[in-house]
């Protein structure tokens, strides 16, 4: 599937928003090159999910040691691995929490939407 074929959630819009918001460097034209080659590499398959047998696709490329304390290794083949949303929410649990929050704070809702918000993790 084409990334310009996918559809995105409000909430998911959010995550992407804090996302680039948070850091540049995912906006930069070699990381958007690097993000493909790694997706390309992993053949579009989530690679959590694939150890345990499920097929998904992998949207996200994750750094395996985080780009904000290891930024040496912002390109190491060695440390991307391609997820699916859902391994990449688990991988990164904080962030969810925060997204959380913005999306009841921009739409109004209170904790009536966290059993929604929880299905997107």
């Amino acid at each position: 599937m084409r990334e310009a074929d996918q559809t995105i959630c409000f909430f998911c819009l959010i995550v992407f928003i804090m996302q680039y918001e948070s850091n540049p460097f995912y906006l930069t034209t070699k990381w958007k090159r690097k993000r493909k080659s790694i997706l390309k590499r992993d053949k579009y398959q989530c690679q959590d999910c694939k150890r345990y047998g499920r097929m998904r696709e992998a949207t996200e490329v994750h750094h395996i040691k985080h780009l904000d304390e290891y930024p040496e290794l912002a390109y190491d083949n060695d440390n991307l691995v391609s997820l699916c949303h859902a391994c990449h929410n688990a991988r990164h649990p904080e962030k969810g929490r925060t997204a959380r929050k913005k999306y009841e704070k921009v739409s109004g809702r209170g904790a009536g939407t966290r059993k929604i918000a929880k299905n997107f993790d």
